[in-house]
């Protein structure tokens, strides 16, 4: 009974997200999973970590990547700064380089500070290779809460 009710607990905190592609031109990932998040929009809790998974396959060979975040609030995109800017340092059980149609899977944390006002928004992450590629992108409904 306890590994049942462990499993459907798990299952509730990483199944697939939904989400938006940023333009036909930059590739959308091949899944996202936001923690605590199937359906947009996602809460995104003051004082807390937004967390997901990015499942990507490159088109290409990398060297480096970076993050990008945007938080759009009523249309108008705001940079936002991750504390970890070198997204090699954040992938799932490897690192740079990587290579051409191999899946690959970026973790994304990203602090959601006490001061933010409660809005709506959406988050545009897009990960940037050493070409100035967009390697993938994808947007997310959201409300700071």
């Amino acid at each position: 009974m306890i590994r049942l009710l462990a499993f459907l607990v798990l299952a509730t905190t990483v199944l697939a997200t939904t989400f938006d592609k940023c333009s036909d031109e930059e590739p959308p990932p091949v899944e996202l999973r936001v923690t605590n998040c199937n359906e947009p929009p996602c809460k995104f809790v003051r004082g807390k970590e937004m967390a997901a998974e990015v499942d990507f396959i490159p088109d290409h060979d990398i060297t480096s990547l970076t993050p990008y975040v945007q938080a759009i609030i009523s249309g108008l995109p705001v940079n936002y700064s991750l504390p970890q800017t070198n997204a090699c340092k954040s992938l799932l059980d490897r690192t740079c380089p990587l290579t051409k149609d191999e899946k690959v899977t970026y973790v994304l944390k990203m602090p959601i500070l006490s001061v933010y006002p409660p809005i709506p928004l959406t988050v545009k992450l897009a990960l940037i290779d050493n070409s100035n590629h967009i390697v993938t992108c994808f947007k997310i409904a959201g409300k700071v809460q």
